[in-house]
């Protein structure tokens, strides 16, 4: 016997039918909010980031199981939440019955409940003693207890039938019939159906099942203290909610939330989407759902987000190039505004419109890999940094009419020999180029010298050792031969 099934088999899909879209979205966001809130505990306890990535894969939000939602940590309930857009009496009743409820068939466990709600008419954010009495009252003592002392006292297969019938209008288990069907259902395993068929199949229940049942909804004298030191009624105003998710996400750390790349705004929206989604399945299937630190790590690195982001930073890049010369190249671009004269003339002010930027800002920047999603934020900062993109702007406007482009995938020299990079002066960036060598083979084949700004440097053999580490072949060994002596020349030094 699992003793989860007991409270398990509570939810009852029907019973937590939401009202309206506003009830609806609330109770997505109020969901979302506290799964959040969770992941933002452990990253400000946890002092290594591993280990908080580690506990948060232990959290889990579930979505219309057992109640509106439910967080679970390595697998245990430890949450419980029932969410109304507006609280009444009525509706903190009939919350704190299926509450009382559940507390019964637990047992102690670690548990919080939570009634959460937007606003409310007149209710006491409390719990008093005899709101405890009438709440055990209503589910349990004129609820379970009563319908299932019935069926113990009638063992009759035709009582059984009749009374648990789910559209039998004049049972006298209305409570209990739909919960008794989902804990045996729950119970059943493979060709082993638990049903009522028999005398001797009603009297097993009654002894495995309804006895258990009875016993734990027996009342305590301290179950009331217990129960609302359990038991939270909070606020959450819905005005509030995206602007907390949002403060939550911002404290994942950057290696989650791909190094920043999507903003805080473009994670929330992605991430309510997601939830909304299964939402709408719940809603329409009646299924439950959970939703798991995978869920956050899959959304905050979504690939697809990320490359849009990159290129829609390079067509702004590709603008500014457009408009930022200090004058034209060629006497063709005098005399047609934008270079509509030039097209086809290899001028490379006409042809920047037409220049591949992701494969062009890749191939400009030999001490860094290419582009890839999971590294955005490095290409960001490092790749079109203003620095980069003046230094560009400047060796162009520096050899004029000599600046030619190849396959709108580079800027070169009229020669062919000549590669222009926006490589700037650092302390390592001798290992940079070296690391990132193989990533940018066809440039080092193709030219033979590398256009930087105050970086003078040249591939030799001492280079070996460290291009092997890098190296990616079927091939055991590599020798200089497989590589290029290519030289590194500030452009000043230049002479065409």
């Amino acid at each position: 016997m699992d003793n989860n099934h007991y409270v398990e088999a509570l939810y009852n899909e029907n019973r937590n039918a939401i009202p309206s879209w506003q009830g609806y979205e609330y109770q997505g966001k109020a969901a979302l909010t506290k799964y959040l809130e969770k992941l933002n505990a452990v990253f400000e306890s946890e002092t290594k980031e591993e280990s908080a990535l580690e506990e948060c894969r232990k959290i889990k939000l579930k979505i219309e199981w057992l109640e509106d939602f439910v967080i679970c940590r390595s697998g245990n309930i430890s949450e419980i939440y029932q969410v109304k857009k507006t609280l009444t009496n009525q509706s903190k009743e009939e919350v704190l019955a299926n509450f009382i409820l559940q507390y019964k068939l637990m047992g102690r466990r670690n548990v919080q409940w939570f009634l959460v709600y937007d606003e409310q008419k007149q209710v006491q954010a409390t719990l008093s003693e005899s709101e405890f009495d009438n709440a055990y009252g209503t589910a349990i003592e004129q609820g379970v207890k009563q319908e299932l002392e019935k069926l113990m006292t009638d063992r009759t297969v035709e009582f059984w039938k009749d009374n648990l019938k789910p559209n039998n209008a004049s049972s006298q288990c209305k409570k209990t019939r739909m919960y008794l069907k989902t804990l045996f259902d729950l119970e059943s395993k493979g060709d082993r159906k638990i049903g009522y068929e028999t005398r001797e199949e009603i009297d097993e229940i009654c002894c495995k099942y309804l006895t258990v049942i009875l016993d734990k909804c027996k009342k305590d004298k301290d179950d009331y203290l217990d129960f609302k030191e359990k038991l939270n009624i909070i606020q959450m105003p819905a005005s509030c909610l995206e602007k907390d998710c949002k403060n939550y996400i911002q404290k994942i750390p950057l290696s989650v939330r791909c190094n920043g790349t999507l903003s805080k705004e473009d994670i929330f929206q992605k991430m309510w989407c997601k939830v909304y989604e299964k939402l709408e399945k719940v809603k329409s299937k009646k299924e439950n759902y959970e939703f798991i630190f995978e869920d956050v790590e899959e959304v905050c690195k979504d690939a697809d987000n990320v490359i849009y982001k990159w290129h829609n930073s390079l067509s702004m890049i590709k603008k500014r190039l457009l408009n930022g010369f200090v004058k034209p190249h060629c006497k063709k671009c005098i005399n047609g505004p934008d270079g509509e004269n030039c097209s086809g003339s290899g001028c490379v002010y006409s042809e920047i419109k037409d220049l591949k930027m992701d494969t062009l800002i890749d191939a400009m920047n030999l001490e860094y890999p290419s582009f890839r999603a999971n590294t955005a934020m490095e290409s960001v900062q490092n790749k079109i940094s203003d620095r980069k993109l003046d230094l560009m702007m400047d060796m162009i406007e520096f050899f004029g009419t000599d600046c030619v482009t190849k396959d709108n995938e580079a800027i070169a020299l009229k020669n062919a020999l000549y590669f222009v990079s926006s490589i700037l002066k650092g302390r390592t960036i001798h290992e940079k180029i070296l690391s990132n060598y193989w990533e940018h083979t066809k440039i080092y084949r193709d030219f033979e010298y590398v256009l930087t700004e105050d970086v003078e440097y040249e591939l030799d053999e001492e280079n070996i050792s460290i291009l092997k580490k890098n190296y990616e072949s079927d091939q055991d060994e590599i020798s200089f031969l497989d590589t290029r002596k290519t030289k590194f020349l500030d452009y000043r030094r230049v002479k065409i």
